[in-house]
């Protein structure tokens, strides 16, 4: 079947031998692994080479034509900034267990007003 398939197959084929272990484990809402309907039909849906239902037709974040690839890549849409930050807060949630949960904190989102990007970071930082 990989003889055959396209070099977008391949490397999605190569990819899914090792991201399936989400349908094996068992759903525990404690340990996270719980998935609603739609993220579960979603998952298996890419898994399997084939688009979602329901995409919107533009990036909320940069107003490009939103495509799977758009919303797995655009840094100034949804997906990878709620990756970062889910990782972020798994972090976060394992640090106030080796310390105390008062040592550590996540730092606001600063809004400067308008429809600017944040250039700056809390402390005065440029981001660029």
């Amino acid at each position: 079947m990989k003889g055959r398939a396209s070099r977008r197959d391949k490397k999605r084929l190569e990819r899914i031998q090792e991201t399936g272990a989400f349908l094996t484990v068992r759903p525990s809402r404690r340990d996270g692994t719980e998935l609603e309907r739609d993220e579960f039909r979603d998952a298996v849906l890419l898994r399997m080479g084939l688009v979602p239902k329901n995409l919107p037709k533009t990036c909320d974040g940069c107003g490009a034509t939103f495509t799977v690839e758009h919303a797995l890549t655009c840094k100034t849409g949804g997906l990878v900034v709620m990756r970062h930050d889910d990782c972020r807060d798994e972090f976060g949630d394992i640090a106030s267990k080796a310390t105390t949960p008062s040592r550590v904190t996540t730092e606001p989102l600063i809004h400067y007003g308008g429809n600017e990007p944040v250039t700056r970071q809390a402390n005065g930082a440029s981001n660029t």
